[in-house]
């Protein structure tokens, strides 16, 4: 390891240190993916053990899209710069197994009016949750009607998402679209999800033919 990334993990990890709590004396445990594997549920629980107990557990990203998930040091130069830059493409994380998330900014209302009334349409003092990360070259929050309920939160996999896009009672939105775009959604009328879904149909659809 060069001078330069150690440098780069000393300070990393000290800046981390003030909000987790780790035994520095042992490596971290990193789940590990890298290119079209980050797109598979298969490999999602791969991980690795890094070489340096100053390493961190990180997750790269390409827009939304994971493109790598690892120990910071074990990254490629070109994967390893959106880490060293503080970019949102990258998350870094201290405890075993920490990237398991998404985006920091990919946040979603996650509730049911089953078991929270104000889900339905009053989400404005529900907190908006961080989503896993995708195994989905997308990233989306959605809205469901379920009978007389309403399921709001993060669509991550293929199958999810092309099930919503395939249910009329069901919608989709970008998270690129602002915070918790999920608690929008206008559903007291019968038709409103159907609506929205149709505008978000050939948006979906430029994302997977990316």
């Amino acid at each position: 390891m060069n001078g330069k990334v150690l440098v780069v993990l000393a300070v990393l990890t000290a800046v981390l240190a003030i909000d987790n709590i780790y035994d520095p004396s042992k490596p971290r445990l990193c789940y590990s993916c890298s290119g079209s594997n980050c797109q598979r549920t298969t490999t999602s629980s791969v991980n690795t053990t890094c070489a340096d107990n100053l390493d961190i557990c990180v997750t790269v990203f390409d827009g939304f899209e994971v493109t790598a998930r690892g120990c910071l040091s074990e990254l490629p130069d070109s994967q390893r710069s959106k880490c060293n830059s503080k970019s949102i493409e990258c998350d870094k994380c201290l405890s075993d197994l920490c990237n398991k998330f998404g985006r920091e900014d990919f946040k979603c209302i996650d509730c049911d009016s089953s078991k929270n009334a104000k889900c339905k349409d009053d989400v404005s003092n529900i907190v908006p949750t961080r989503c896993p990360v995708p195994t989905s070259a997308a990233s989306y929050c959605y809205v469901d009607r379920r009978g007389g309920n309403i399921v709001r939160g993060c669509s991550v996999d293929t199958v999810h998402q092309r099930g919503c896009l395939e249910d009329q009672q069901c919608a989709l939105c970008l998270p690129e679209d602002g915070e918790a775009c999920n608690g929008k959604f206008n559903v007291n009328g019968s038709g409103a999800i159907q609506v929205s879904l149709i505008a978000l149909f050939s948006a979906f659809i430029v994302a997977y033919n990316h």
